[in-house]
């Protein structure tokens, strides 16, 4: 851990999020588990047996547990010549969705941590460091899978890849999939590295309401680095700033993930009929690891049938921006990023060691801290003396992120048990991981400044559509904004 206790400041850590393209194409493989053979069969292949991490014997009885690596590669080689995607491209297939799925048969869970495609890493096997994505471009997955098992100590079972036309084409099982956008949106760069302001993606949405976004709007909308949305006759990102930010943006994926789902089962997904024709219409885009039997599929398939959108845990590794020369990167926080990391290694969800805790306090209450933190620390948290000084407001307040909903429920457990009253509950959007702040304010008010908020059932962030009125956020710069883009586009009713 870091020795601020306070983790780091929360302003500084914006992550670079990956988008929706691997988690279909493992959505599509999930579903055709139960359409028989025939379907599953005709899935290209690739013989990665001496990258991967082999199952134990224990976890083949009763139920599987395991990795599998999800890899959305940017390739456009299927696209329309025309499509604004193709600006700039020179053919490179570079991992751009990097994604480690936890499947556990038993428990009836999925949870994916996403990796940034500009994480700085060691790349396995040839004694020099880069780019996660690189790892993919030089080597192809069995870099990539030595180099997350090396750099994060997470072993990788198996593994699935799909390219940006196999997107299309799953988004052209369904027809398409309908949002509601509460504005007209848009991508728009407006400071190009070259040439004029333009749409770096093509997405563009004029008109508000519950819309039905075809195949080639919906890549672009996932893929959209540059979102805008008109207020009052103006077009602004988010917080009114220049530029969009890769936490919004796979915020916005993750909503239409849900969409994508809740259409798919619309049509009856669920009917291994339908099942087929999905993944017969999809196969030519997916490959899987030669050792990802049919057998496996089908098991999994059974298990979940029944699996509600509601119930993806999704994550992203915590990162924060550095530079090496003049390249920027992203570089791993590693104190937030190891609870993730341990759910990824087999921990389950409710042990304390996949949950970061911070505590900062007033100083007249730094001893009843200190207390809990010494409590804590013998119920297996990991954290540290509390930050003094940090905040005066009253009350106890705890906070966590977009990922964090089921870590500040294990919170509140552990306070209840150690006869701490918790006064509110709030969510920040910078806040990553399954990080959780814990704050004791002044001691001097007879009532805490806000009302107590109930917490998230599942691990599942809240969706867009949730809130009666935008959230107000603290911004790097110290203000407050409202997050109008961020909450502008929901599934519709």
């Amino acid at each position: 851990m870091s020795s601020s206790g306070l983790r780091r400041t929360w302003p500084q850590r914006l992550v670079l999020a990956a988008n929706v393209v691997a988690m279909l194409a493992a959505l599509a493989v999930a579903w055709a588990l139960s359409a028989g053979e025939s379907a599953v069969a005709s899935i290209n292949r690739v013989e990665l047996s001496a990258s991967l991490t082999p199952l134990e014997a224990s976890d083949l009885k009763g139920g599987r547990a395991f990795n599998v690596l999800l890899v959305g590669f940017d390739s456009a080689a299927n696209l329309d010549p025309n499509d604004p995607i193709q600006i700039g491209r020179v053919g490179e297939q570079l991992g751009d969705v990097i994604i480690v799925a936890r499947i556990d048969e038993v428990a009836g869970t999925a949870q994916l941590l996403s990796f940034p495609r500009d994480l700085w890493v060691e790349i396995a096997g040839l004694n020099r460091e880069g780019k996660i994505n690189s790892a993919f471009a030089v080597g192809g997955p069995a870099v990539l899978i030595e180099t997350i098992e090396q750099n994060f100590a997470i072993p990788i079972n198996n593994f699935v890849s799909i390219d940006l036309s196999g997107f299309e084409g799953l988004v052209n099982v369904v027809d398409f999939v309908e949002l509601f956008f509460e504005y007209p949106a848009r991508d728009w760069n407006e400071r190009p590295s070259s040439g004029e302001a333009r749409s770096m993606s093509g997405f563009a949405m004029p008109n508000p309401g519950c819309q039905a976004l075809q195949p080639t709007n919906a890549l672009a909308f996932v893929r959209s680095r540059n979102f805008q949305i008109q207020v009052d006759g103006h077009w602004r990102y988010r917080d009114g700033t220049y530029g969009d930010t890769d936490l919004n943006r796979i915020r916005r994926q993750q909503i239409f993930l849900e969409a994508f789902i809740g259409r798919a089962i619309e049509l009856g997904a669920r009917n291994p009929f339908v099942l087929k024709t999905l993944v017969e219409d999809g196969a030519q885009f997916v490959t899987l690891d030669q050792g990802l039997t049919v057998q496996t599929l089908l098991d999994l398939g059974r298990t979940f049938n029944q699996f509600e959108p509601s119930e993806l845990q999704t994550y992203s590794l915590p990162t924060e921006f550095g530079f090496v020369g003049s390249a920027s990167v992203l570089n791993e926080l590693e104190d937030e990023a190891e609870p993730l990391l341990n759910l990824m290694r087999g921990l389950a969800a409710n042990d304390p060691a996949t949950v970061g805790l911070s505590v900062r306090a007033d100083q007249a209450r730094l001893a009843e801290a200190e207390a809990l933190v010494a409590q804590l620390k013998s119920e297996g948290f990991d954290l540290e003396t509390p930050l003094t000084g940090a905040d005066t407001a009253p009350g106890v307040r705890l906070e966590f992120g977009p990922d964090g909903a089921q870590a500040v429920q294990l919170a509140e457990v552990a306070l209840a048990a150690a006869g701490v009253r918790v006064d509110s509950v709030r969510q920040s959007s910078l806040i990553l991981g399954r990080e959780v702040l814990i704050t004791f304010g002044a001691p001097d008010a007879a009532e805490p400044t806000e009302e107590p908020q109930s917490t998230p059932t599942t691990a599942t962030p809240a969706p867009a559509s949730a809130p009666t009125s935008p959230p107000t956020t603290v911004t790097p710069g110290g203000s407050t904004s409202t997050t109008l883009a961020a909450q502008s586009v929901r599934p519709c009713p």
